[in-house]
C-alpha cells in the first residue's frame, strides 16, 4: 500500500533546508542536515526529494507561487490603477531586498536556483511585465491614467525600476535606495495623472 506524503512534513523539509541555505550554503548542506532539521530521517526525506536540486526547485517555486498569489491580492483589490502599481512595486522590491541581503551565501543560492529552475528568472520578468501592462490598461479603461502607447510605456515603466530589483548576488555599483525608487514611481504618477 502507498503511503501518503504529508503537505506537512514537505513544509518542514523546505523550511530547514532553506534556513540551512541562507546559513551554510547549499555546497556545504547535506541531505542528512535537512533531514536532521525537519526531524525526519533521511530516508522519508528521500520519499520527498531526490537530491538537493529538486528542494531547491521547490524552494523556487514556493517563491514563484507568493510572487503570483501577491499579483492576484493586488489586481483584485479595489485599489485605484496607480496605487495598485506601488504596492506590487514595493512589495516586489521588499523581496528583492530580503533575497539579495538575507544571506552570505545569496550568490551561490541564486546559482543553484538558476541551475535548479533555469526559466525561474524569465518566469519572473514575464509576471512583472505583464502586471504592469495589464493594470495600465485598466487605468487607461477607467479613466484613471492617460497614456499615449501603453505597451511601449508599460516596457518603460518595467525598465526603468528594474534597476531597483537587481539579481541575487550580482556585483552592485550603486545600492538602489527607497528615495530613488519613489522619485521614479512619482515621475510616472505625476507624467500619466489625468
Amino acid at each position: 500500500m502507498a503511503q501518503t506524503l504529508k503537505p506537512e512534513k514537505r513544509k518542514a523539509i523546505l523550511d530547514s533546508a532553506r534556513a540551512r541555505f541562507r546559513k551554510f550554503g547549499v555546497r556545504a548542506t547535506t541531505m542528512n542536515e535537512i533531514a536532521e532539521d525537519a526531524g525526519l530521517s533521511v530516508g522519508n526525506l528521500y520519499r520527498y526529494f531526490a537530491n538537493k536540486t529538486e528542494i531547491i526547485a521547490a524552494c523556487a517555486e514556493e517563491f514563484a507561487k507568493a510572487h503570483k498569489l501577491t499579483i492576484e491580492e493586488i489586481l483584485a483589490s479595489k485599489e485605484k490603477a496607480f496605487s495598485k502599481l506601488e504596492r506590487y512595486i514595493w512589495a516586489r522590491f521588499e523581496a528583492s531586498q530580503r533575497v539579495r541581503t538575507g544571506s552570505d551565501y545569496v550568490a551561490e543560492i541564486a546559482r543553484a536556483v538558476i541551475e535548479a529552475k533555469p526559466d525561474r528568472l524569465q518566469e519572473e520578468s514575464r509576471l512583472f511585465k505583464q502586471f504592469v501592462l495589464d493594470v495600465l490598461k485598466a487605468g487607461m479603461e477607467s479613466g484613471e491614467l492617460a497614456i499615449a502607447d501603453v505597451q511601449i510605456e508599460s516596457d518603460v515603466f518595467c525598465y526603468a525600476v528594474a534597476f531597483f530589483f537587481p539579481i541575487a548576488g550580482n556585483v552592485l555599483v550603486v545600492e538602489p535606495e527607497i528615495g530613488e525608487l519613489k522619485k521614479v514611481l512619482k515621475w510616472f504618477k505625476d507624467k500619466w495623472a489625468i
